[in-house]
């Protein structure tokens, strides 16, 4: 009995055309979020009431320069998507042709036409994998298009919250620039009276003149932060651009329904380096069946005739078949098959990385939110004890036994420490956003007091 090799061919394609099957691993408690996740940008930050704020996103979301470029990338894939789906087994080719000879003999003329036609018998499924590799490559670009969005968008509300810090800092700074120069008075007085000394004066004038420079500073910062908002939303900033002063979001906080490691799952970076390990697993099938026989039929329609007339009297059809198989290729194709191997093994490496990694980062977020908000205790204390030293210097100096001096210092002392609460709580709600923005952008985090 003999087998012909067509029918070897698709035995052995039998054993070599499955997909590639890999479990997602568990590490520190990351696993199978990745399957579930959906790529929708979460409007979590509209907690904030800002409709400046929510404008703003929603423009930068469609016209940032980031997001376009990675939108034109998604394009790109597609595109390629479209590509490697479109190569048919199947090929057919018009020909003709007409000649005219001349020499001492009279003049000889020739007409061809011919129709040709191929079929390939993919038997390995060789471009099923490139398929599903393009397919990976236009996920990995549509994750980091969402991953674009995410960012532009926590980067907006990250610098609004700077800026509304700014616009509350002004007032505070302007009453520490007031008491300064109350207090410079009455040291100009006690000067011109011999009871302090000129080192106390010029010490003083100093402290004077930096507030006045952390004035302009501050109105500088003001102004770059309003720039840095309409430059990322996309538009182009001006001298006229400005985001309005609103009420720094002190309420809002963290908290968590289930473990947020079991959250990080949802990340893009996650997302995206195992969507790479699944492409590179499809690259190891491509090269392992690019190794194996390929079937080609080919059939060719002629016709020839020294006019145009009788193009149509001579024909001749022709079938032909090959199998090719892969003999002396100085092992470059199983040498693609172990590259291809040891890039799979390198992305997986990478995506435990990337897990690992995130893991780090979300430890670190938590345990500086704790951080800041034990300072924040801690400063609310110190603040709670200077009011009360004031009360009794405003008390002392209205019953006549105290010094108007000690009250203004007071007052100055509480104005700075109102002015540090204001740069620990901005510094809170960035570390809060950025834990929103580690575990995905998960809205369900969000509480408000």
């Amino acid at each position: 009995m003999k087998i012909s090799p067509f029918f070897c061919a698709f035995l052995l394609s039998g054993c070599i055309f499955s997909a590639p099957k890999r479990d997602i691993p568990n590490i520190g408690g990351v696993k199978g979020a990745q399957e579930t996740a959906t790529l929708v940008i979460k409007n979590w930050w509209q907690v904030f009431g800002s409709e400046k704020l929510n404008s703003s996103i929603a423009t930068a979301l469609q016209k940032s320069p980031a997001v376009m470029q990675a939108s034109a990338k998604v394009r790109q894939q597609k595109a390629l998507l479209i590509s490697a789906e479109g190569v048919k087994d199947i090929s057919a080719d018009l020909n003709s042709s007409a000649s005219l000879q001349k020499s001492d003999n009279p003049s000889s003329e020739s007409y061809s036409l011919s129709l040709s036609a191929g079929y390939n018998v993919d038997i390995a499924d060789v471009n099923g994998a490139a398929i599903a590799i393009a397919k990976s490559n236009l996920q990995s670009a549509e994750l980091s298009l969402f991953e674009t969005r995410q960012n532009v968008s926590n980067s907006l509300v990250k610098e609004w919250i700077k800026l509304q810090a700014l616009y509350d800092q002004e007032p505070m700074l302007l009453n520490r620039l007031e008491l300064a120069n109350k207090r410079l008075e009455i040291l100009q007085l006690r000067f011109d009276a011999g009871i302090v000394s000129i080192d106390d004066l010029l010490e003083q004038q100093q402290t004077v003149l930096q507030l006045r420079d952390s004035v302009k500073t501050l109105h500088s910062n003001i102004r770059n932060s309003n720039y840095n908002l309409i430059q990322i939303s996309g538009g182009i900033a001006d001298r006229d651009s400005k985001f309005d002063d609103e009420m720094l979001p002190l309420g809002f906080s963290i908290q968590a329904e289930k473990p947020l490691r079991e959250l990080l799952g949802q990340r893009t970076d996650i997302l995206s380096a195992w969507v790479q390990v699944n492409s590179s697993d499809w690259a190891v099938v491509k090269a392992e069946r690019s190794r194996y026989p390929s079937i080609s039929l080919k059939s060719t329609f002629s016709l020839t005739g020294e006019t145009p007339s009788k193009i149509f009297d001579n024909w001749l059809l022709s079938l032909v078949g090959s199998l090719v198989q892969p003999l002396l290729d100085g092992d470059s194709r199983k040498a693609e098959v172990v590259r291809s191997k040891a890039l799979a093994d390198q992305n997986l490496w990478k995506y435990r990385e990337t897990v690992v990694a995130a893991i780090s980062a979300l430890s670190q977020l938590l345990n500086e939110e704790n951080r800041i908000a034990d300072s924040i205790s801690l400063l609310k204390k110190h603040k709670n004890a200077l009011e009360k030293q004031f009360s009794q210097a405003k008390s002392k100096y209205k019953n006549g036994s105290g010094d108007y001096l000690s009250w203004v210092t007071i007052e100055d002392a509480i104005v700075q420490k109102q002015i540090e609460l204001l740069s620990k709580n901005r510094d809170l709600l960035l570390v809060r956003v950025n834990i929103i923005e580690e575990t995905g952008g998960n809205p369900s985090l969000i509480r408000e007091k």
